[in-house]
């Protein structure tokens, strides 16, 4: 039974969720500020290199499944611990890494943590706050936090790499999950009943579904070094349907499954998790296009390009704060509609940026960027919980989360390999509006798939609603 909290208690349990959030999404942003320093100090090709980007990614998106399940299971508080400690222990080992075989494989172990944080902290919401205002708050707290960490990523990583060194960006974690696990263990007390995990968790579709999303991302993240026609890149994705195609199969049989049908079936659910998939496909590949915008085509340094970021957080973090409002007068599926075309709109500046131009062209399509991302974060998260029993709330945050993971690395990989195309055939800039324009295109659809919330005025439930549903 849910219990509604209120006063420091809650308080103090929304800066749990709020901080294990910040940790997990800014890690990545961190970490890559700090790769050519990495590459330089270890000896690692550009190939080796990438993969302690792509590790970390791999892990996390493959066990999301899993780690939601897991948290249906054993308690979102139990989870959490458990994250925590393998994110926290992973951290240290890494910054010690000597070579890139331990890095790699710490960064893969800090994935496995995070595909159990990220469940975790969603079902920690849904559990812990009532359906209603109080709700979107809590989710507007933790998307501010999810927010703030990717835009002080750019910043963090480069001034802790020029003071102390790479392994500074991950050694930074292991006070924040300590500091986490210790306010998890007064906060929330796991509760009594066990699950038998063994008999529970659909060990056929785990291995299957984890191996089959695994897999695609792998063949995604390697298709641009390897050649998207690559015998290799081929069988990698031929595989990785084969592995989804039974890990369905599975699903539809079992008594207990990974995934519930029924719950990706109900229309809030499914369109939720179809507009993040595509919605990530266009922002990743945006700001990746963006960075080399910045640091090759203006010259800014690293930490200059970072610093360049800051208006897009500010703005983020100040649109986050009013949503809630937006969402209680005009319903999450309109807020969410709304966010994507702005987003779409940021776009339309950039597919023809002028050879001449310099941040002044960049700056008001990041500031419109950041409010549509500021009201499609809080709201897709509304609409994707909207009406989710207890009993499946890590399931519903790990689904929602694995879409956004996968768009990410879809839509990175396919604005990479544009750009790379139309860099072989046309100029730096030229190539660079391509891959905008086919961001633009991803936006545009993203904002097309959300219509039918806006229709339905998916809005926050109140509590006893929610009560009667669960």
């Amino acid at each position: 039974m849910r219990r509604d909290r209120g006063g420091p208690h809650d308080r103090l349990l929304l800066v749990l969720l709020a901080t294990t959030q910040f940790v997990i999404c800014g890690d990545a942003t961190v970490t890559n500020i700090a790769l050519p320093t990495i590459g330089a100090d270890l000896r690692l090709s550009d190939g080796t290199l990438s993969w302690v980007t792509s590790a970390y990614v791999l892990a996390f998106g493959g066990f999301l499944l899993v780690g939601g399940r897991v948290v249906d299971l054993l308690g979102f508080a139990r989870t959490l611990r458990v994250g925590l400690a393998i994110f926290g222990a992973a951290s240290l080992a890494g910054s010690f890494a000597p070579d890139a075989a331990w890095l790699i494989c710490s960064r893969a172990v800090q994935g496995l943590g995070a595909a159990l944080l990220a469940p975790a902290g969603l079902a920690g919401v849904v559990r812990s706050f009532a359906d209603g205002e109080r709700r979107t708050r809590a989710i507007s707290a933790v998307g501010a936090a999810a927010a703030s960490s990717v835009a002080c990523g750019q910043v963090l990583g480069g001034v802790l790499t020029a003071a102390f060194g790479w392994s500074s960006v991950l050694l930074v974690n292991v006070p924040l999950c300590l500091a986490a696990y210790v306010v998890a263990v007064r906060t929330v007390p796991p509760r009594r009943r066990r699950a038998a995990v063994r008999g529970d968790l659909d060990l056929g579709g785990a291995l299957t579904g984890t191996g089959g999303v695994a897999l695609l991302l792998y063949a995604v993240v390697d298709a641009p070094p390897a050649g998207q026609g690559s015998t290799s890149t081929v069988w990698l994705l031929a595989l990785a349907v084969a592995l989804l195609v039974a890990f369905a199969a599975i699903e539809l049989r079992s008594s207990r499954p990974l995934l519930s049908w029924a719950l990706l079936r109900t229309e809030s659910v499914g369109i939720a998790n179809a507009v993040a998939l595509t919605s990530a496909t266009a922002m990743f590949g945006m700001v990746f296009l963006l960075i080399l915008y910045l640091q090759r085509t203006i010259g800014l340094s690293p930490l200059l390009a970072g610093l360049a970021f800051l208006p897009y957080g500010l703005v983020q973090l100040a649109t986050i704060a009013v949503t809630p409002r937006a969402v209680r007068l005009f319903g999450a599926g309109t807020v969410v509609v709304a966010g994507c075309g702005l987003a779409a709109t940021a776009l339309v500046p950039l597919t023809v940026v002028p050879t001449h131009a310099g941040y002044r062209v960049v700056l008001p399509s990041l500031v419109l960027l950041a409010i549509g991302n500021g009201c499609f974060s809080v709201a897709i998260a509304v609409v994707g919980l909207e009406g989710v029993p207890e009993r499946v709330a890590g399931m519903a945050g790990s689904l929602l989360t694995a879409s956004q993971q996968l768009g990410g690395a879809l839509g990175l990989a396919a604005t990479a390999a544009v750009h790379g195309v139309a860099a072989a055939a046309a100029t730096p800039l030229a190539a660079l509006r391509w891959g905008f324009a086919l961001d633009l295109a991803l936006a545009a659809a993203a904002t097309a798939l959300a219509v039918p919330l806006a229709r339905r005025r998916v809005a926050c439930p109140t509590a006893g609603q929610s009560r009667a549903s669960a």
